[in-house]
């Protein structure tokens, strides 16, 4: 895509370089016409050329110029409709609207054999040949789409830790550096959260290595080395997960006109996490599906837990304002749960009350979403809690919780935990106000008395 855009004559020379074919011979001066890949100001470039191009011709396209500007991450277009034909037709125009600019975009993927046949596209079983060796066996490496592991067959998202090769290279027998620890957890690529619930525990786990200074090339303490041990294990175990990339696949589509958001937060000590399900009645059937969640560990700087917590609600409120300005889809309802009671009081009060800490985390919140829409919900029924507290192991299960909400989304209105009713505004974090009183009860100096300063 870069050397498809040219650099206009003024700014070419920014981008000169030094060649020679001949060692003997001295090196010659070129100038780079095109945008170049590993140059900071490439990806904008590209950007902007591809969005000009598209706007040029969304009065003939709209259709098309619309998932240029919106569905496009660079040469990457992503895209879902209802129909094969819908499909080849969007396809045909981007294809078009794209070769006015000079490029051309192939290589399609679909979960539809159908689409791909009227693309004139090579079916991924036969045009794949890059495959992952894992032992004796040979499995075929699935498509990737923005880094995330997706299987078009099976229309799934899902990961495959085999291909962590610091994981594969570590020796077992011996404990790991600080390094190798960072560099496999920083290797899992979840953008939407899907295993949040898991890497979290990773990076609490790094946060503890931090704590205790030792260098990079060092091993991690001995006390940490049993925790590395049960996560490394966890993590060979990543493709269990089967995530559909389609909410409600196989649901009818006038469903989806019941379309809500639930949004459950959480804290600990250690981290704080929220998560967002959306949930639709299909033929008065309740259905639920995890759409994205976002984790982040506790600072190193002691925090209270009611802090943590409110950390936690600012959390859930930006994610869930974020989906709901992604989604094409109109959303009936949104809700959002948290456990801490001390916060939904402190959202119900006068913010002003408080200290900075409080009141500007509760004003951002009320920006983004309404106090009708947060809901007490027991800690036992709060599926961020998985995020926040290692109890048990992490489930990898396609139908835990943590991918499919919890149960009492999947009832009646009626029997979902009852709103939280506030007796009165909680002390904590309540702004001092001091209140002086000063009683004179004889003047130190008698003021009328005084006619010259030698009186004094």
């Amino acid at each position: 895509m870069f050397h498809q855009i040219r650099i206009r004559d003024s700014d070419k020379q920014y981008q000169r370089f030094l060649f020679r074919e001949d060692q003997q011979q001295p090196p010659q001066v070129y100038v780079m016409d095109v945008a170049t890949f590993g140059a900071t100001c490439s990806p904008c470039i590209a950007q902007y050329v591809k969005n000009r191009n598209a706007m040029e011709h969304a009065s003939e396209f709209p259709l098309a110029a619309e998932d240029i500007i919106k569905d496009h991450y660079m040469d990457d277009y992503l895209k879902s409709v209802d129909t094969a034909d819908e499909a080849v037709e969007l396809v045909n125009q981007v294809r078009l609207v794209h070769s006015k600019g000079g490029f051309e975009i192939r290589n399609f993927a679909s979960n539809s054999n159908e689409v791909l046949d009227q693309l004139g596209e090579v079916r991924d079983m036969q045009r794949k040949a890059l495959y992952l060796e894992t032992g004796l066996n040979t499995v075929e490496k699935p498509e990737r789409v923005l880094g995330m592991i997706w299987n078009p067959q099976e229309d799934v998202f899902t990961f495959d830790a085999l291909q962590i090769e610091a994981l594969r290279q570590m020796d077992i027998k011996e404990p790991p550096t600080k390094r190798q620890v960072l560099k496999i957890i920083m290797t899992v690529f979840d953008p939407l959260g899907l295993i949040a619930h898991f890497v979290i525990h990773g990076k609490i786990l790094m946060q503890e290595i931090w704590k205790y200074g030792c260098d990079w090339d060092e091993c991690i303490p001995a006390e940490l080395q049993e925790t590395w041990l049960q996560w490394s294990e966890k993590l060979k175990q990543l493709n269990q997960v089967n995530v559909p990339r389609c909410l409600f696949k196989y649901s009818n589509p006038a469903s989806l006109n019941t379309l809500q958001l639930h949004t459950f937060v959480d804290a600990s000590e250690a981290a704080y996490s929220g998560v967002v399900y959306a949930r639709i009645i299909d033929e008065g059937v309740p259905k639920c599906a995890i759409i994205a969640a976002k984790t982040k560990v506790a600072p190193l700087k002691p925090l209270s837990i009611p802090r943590l917590e409110l950390q936690a609600a600012v959390e859930g409120s930006r994610l869930i304002q974020r989906i709901t300005n992604a989604l094409t889809l109109p959303v009936t309802r949104r809700y959002v749960w948290s456990d801490s009671t001390t916060v939904l009081s402190w959202l119900r009060s006068d913010s002003r009350r408080y200290h900075q800490f409080v009141s500007c985390r509760v004003g951002e919140i009320l920006r983004t979403t309404s106090i009708n829409e947060w809901r007490y919900v027991p800690t036992k029924l709060n599926v961020a809690d998985e995020a926040t507290k290692w109890k048990t192991e992490p489930s990898f299960d396609p139908q835990s919780r943590w991918f499919t909400g919890p149960d009492f989304l999947r009832n009646p209105e009626n029997e979902w935990p009852t709103k939280f009713q506030p007796t009165s505004s909680p002390a904590e974090e309540m702004r001092t106000i001091f209140v002086h009183h000063i009683h004179v009860f004889q003047p130190p100096i008698d003021i009328l008395g005084i006619h010259s300063l030698t009186d004094c």
